[in-house]
């Protein structure tokens, strides 16, 4: 049930991938992917607010990569 509220939550936070707190301390993240703290959020039939993250791919360069300058 939580799990089908905080989907339902991306529309109204206007995020594309949400997850809880318990299941980011329970995995480890891929380096691209970042894990923003949204705070506890009330969810429609859950008693208690829950802590969520908004996750999202970043563009990760290797070291062995140069920037290249354009004109």
């Amino acid at each position: 049930n939580v799990s089908s509220r905080i989907e339902q939550s991306c529309r109204t936070l206007k995020r594309p991938c949400l997850a809880s707190a318990d299941l980011i301390r329970s995995v480890t993240l891929p380096v691209e992917v970042a894990a923003e703290d949204l705070g506890e959020v009330y969810l429609r039939g859950v008693g208690a607010p829950v802590a969520l993250y908004a996750l999202r791919v970043e563009v990760v360069l290797e070291k062995s990569h140069k920037a290249v300058e354009t004109t």
